[in-house]
């Protein structure tokens, strides 16, 4: 995967379906592409319109199109919006991060649970 990434200008996300979060488009950020994508589900949960890329209306397959011709064709536009994409999913997608995070919740259930189990 990462060869395919390397070899693209643009990362492209034309799902109409309500992703929940769509983690493919941080995995592009995380190459420093710029995306476009529709406005469906969690998308716009990391993808800033206009500053790492572009967030089009749901269906407006007109604006979709012209959005990934500008990126295209505006190299300078998608290097920058591609750096500002990577440093976001380095600074708030980071996976180790995440792990971290996900490790010290159970920790924090298990606890919990465990003071419950000694209740009278």
């Amino acid at each position: 995967m990462p060869a395919c990434y390397s070899d693209a200008s643009v990362a492209v996300i034309s799902s109409v379906w309500p992703e929940p979060f769509g983690a493919v488009g941080l995995e592009a950020m995380r190459y420093g592409l710029p995306l476009v994508a529709f406005d469906a589900g969690g998308v716009k949960e990391w993808l800033m319109d206009g500053v790492s890329g572009f967030l089009v209306p749901h269906m407006d397959r007109a604006q979709f199109a012209a959005r990934i011709e500008h990126l295209l064709r505006d190299k300078s536009l998608a290097r920058q919006m591609g750096a500002r994409g990577r440093q976001f999913a380095q600074e708030k997608c980071n996976f180790g991060q995440y792990i971290t995070g996900l490790e010290a919740m159970f920790a924090r259930v298990i606890a919990e649970k465990g003071k419950q189990s000694n209740v009278p």
